[in-house]
Parts: structure tokens; C-alpha cells; sequence
């Protein structure tokens, strides 16, 4: 007489639909831990570059401050990388978005006092002419604004990637 019992083909298919759904959980697990792993990499790499930009602005005002206060031509025109620090921030790290701010309203001051006041400088473009009355008092808070964002940044980075 055949064994007619089920029990070894219901136990065949729980093991096999068991198995399934472990590798199906198993492989969500792993997707979603690989998927917070990018986004953690891909917000760093746009950390870093948040920063590089700011200290690529700093470049790119004493690039300006010294084609237009002392009359240097031979440095290349380009365009401001705020922008960059304005976009990144605003997509990835808006905690910062009241610092930036405040350094766009300081370097607004120096390059508006720096193109406002090049006519004063003397027609022979000498390098060392003096610049006229009032620099220091644009300049200082501009300096402020961008130590006090680059403060909060390296704060943050303590904090957050380390």
C-alpha cells in the first residue's frame, strides 16, 4: 500500500515559500541599508563641497577686491561660485541658509564698495595705490559673517560625520 500522507509536500512547500520570503526580506534589509549608506555618502560629498565652495568664494572676493580696488587686469573674469554654496545648502543643509545669508548681505557691502569706488583709484593703474577711505569697515564684517559660517561648518561636521 502508498503512503498517501501530505505532510511531506506540505513541509516542502512551507520550506520553500519560508525560504523565499527570508531571501525576499533578507534582500530588503540589504536594500534599504545600502540605500541609507548612499545617501549618508552622497550628503558628505555634498558637505565637502558646500565647504569648498564657501572657501572658493573667499578666493573668488579677493580675486574681485584686487582686479577692481588695485586696478590688477590680468586676473580672469568668472563668475561668483555663490551660487553653489546658495543650491547646495538649500537642498541638502537649510540649517545653514541664515548664515549664508548674512555672508551674501557682507560680500554684497564690499563688492558694491569696491566697484562704487575704483574711479578713485589713479588712472595710471598703479598697483599700489592707495585704496580709498572705507575698506576696512566693508571688509571686517564680511570677515565676520564668513568665520561665523565656517565655524558652524566645522561645528557641524564634527557633530555629524565623525
Amino acid at each position: 500500500m502508498a503512503d498517501t500522507s501530505l505532510w511531506p509536500v506540505v513541509v516542502g512547500g512551507l520550506l520553500g515559500v519560508g525560504g523565499t520570503m527570508v531571501g525576499v526580506i533578507g534582500t530588503t534589509i540589504r536594500d534599504v541599508a545600502q540605500q541609507r549608506h548612499d545617501k549618508a555618502k552622497r550628503r558628505a560629498d555634498k558637505f565637502d563641497e558646500l565647504v569648498a565652495a564657501v572657501y572658493e568664494f573667499g578666493d573668488w572676493m579677493d580675486d574681485y577686491r584686487t582686479r577692481y580696488a588695485f586696478g590688477i587686469e590680468n586676473i580672469p573674469k568668472t563668475v561668483s561660485p555663490f551660487v553653489k554654496v546658495q543650491s547646495i545648502s538649500a537642498v541638502y543643509f537649510p540649517q545653514f541658509d541664515e548664515l549664508i545669508d548674512k555672508l551674501w548681505r557682507a560680500s554684497t557691502q564690499v563688492t558694491s564698495w569696491v566697484y562704487y569706488t575704483r574711479h578713485e583709484r589713479p588712472s595710471n593703474n598703479t598697483v599700489m595705490a592707495p585704496i580709498p577711505d572705507g575698506f576696512e569697515e566693508v571688509l571686517r564684517p564680511y570677515m565676520r559673517k564668513r568665520e561665523a559660517l565656517l565655524d558652524a561648518l566645522k561645528k557641524f561636521a564634527r557633530e555629524e560625520f565623525q
